[in-house]
């Protein structure tokens, strides 16, 4: 049985992402990353993720999962673990397509950044209170190691070269 704490309670996850969703609006209407917004739109054009980035993401972080979850449709805690990962990405597509579309593409990583950290979370609780089949365990522990290296990608080649542009 999953707990109703963190990212593994439906409701909590509307809260987070509409929350996100409010204060990166707020931020933008004041201007205070205005600075971090240049930088990281020149770091994007300047230094682009190579095109099997995506795919590779869609494929491992989406469509395994759902594919899984309609194989699984009659497991009520395969279907409950599965749907809290798939709702937290859901929300996270939302908020990437209404801030990008609003603010700017820079702001993309930093919605990746914030809803990876909490997806990272989540999926460690899933892996350790979830009852699940083995598949599925298989796939979220893929899916923890895919955004691992999504927050390594986001740090090395986007955050610290933009710190370090800064600081130099």
């Amino acid at each position: 049985m999953i707990r109703t704490k963190s990212m593994n309670n439906f409701k909590r996850i509307t809260i987070f992402s509409l929350l996100i969703l409010f204060i990166l609006l707020i931020i933008d209407k004041f201007g205070i990353l205005d600075d971090l917004g240049f930088y990281l739109t020149t770091r994007i054009d300047n230094h682009p993720l190579p095109r099997i980035y995506f795919p590779i993401f869609i494929g491992i972080g989406l469509f395994l999962p759902l594919i899984q979850r309609i194989l699984k449709y009659k497991e009520y805690f395969e279907r409950r673990c599965l749907d809290l990962y798939l709702y937290l990405l859901l929300w996270q597509i939302i908020n990437e397509l209404v801030l990008v579309v609003l603010i700017g593409k820079w702001i993309g990583v930093l919605v990746g950044l914030i809803f990876t950290i909490a997806r990272l979370f989540q999926l460690r609780t899933l892996l350790k209170e979830a009852v699940c089949f083995r598949q599925t365990r298989i796939i979220l522990l893929m899916s923890l190691f895919l955004w691992l290296s999504n927050i390594i990608q986001i740090l090395f080649n986007r955050i610290i070269p933009v710190l370090l542009i800064n600081l130099l």
